[in-house]
């Protein structure tokens, strides 16, 4: 739980929309139920839009997503099949549309995922209703985990 608190505090370089796209599509493509479940959720409570998620495996060609987002969700897919796959000329194209720690925020979250989904997957863990609409947000800040700023 920890690690999820200072995940969540530490990505704040990417919009919303790119990085839970971008894991939502690793935990997709991975089959974890359990994650595209979790991962709808808190993409509807965050006041994303929550619809298009049923057009994603058109993403590339969709008019849906924006080019930022298409472009990251091709770096969750390139990563999570073979990540040997992802090019220089891909990682260039992320660096001068998020940053160099826009980059390293969401390469590190789509592995996060892909361990993530991995482990649940293997544990069997499958979905919970979390995105039935009767969850509520997950309180991300506990309070015994020392902010980045108090360190």
């Amino acid at each position: 739980m920890v690690h999820e608190a200072l995940l969540q505090r530490a990505s704040r370089k990417l919009p919303p929309s790119v990085r839970e796209l971008a894991v939502f599509w690793t935990a997709r493509s991975i089959g974890c139920s359990w994650c595209v479940d979790f991962g709808a959720m808190l993409q509807r409570l965050d006041g994303l839009d929550v619809d298009r998620l049923t057009d994603i495996d058109n993403y590339a060609t969709s008019s849906k997503f924006s080019d930022d987002e298409r472009a990251a969700i091709a770096y969750a897919e390139a990563m999570t099949a073979d990540p040997h796959s992802v090019t220089d000329e891909q990682v260039a194209d992320l660096r001068a549309r998020f940053g160099e720690a826009g980059v390293i925020e969401l390469t590190y979250q789509i592995g996060v995922e892909n361990m993530r989904a991995r482990m649940n997957s293997a544990l069997g863990i499958t979905e919970q209703g979390f995105n039935s609409g009767d969850a509520c947000r997950v309180p991300w800040a506990a309070p015994d985990v020392p902010s980045a700023e108090s360190r």
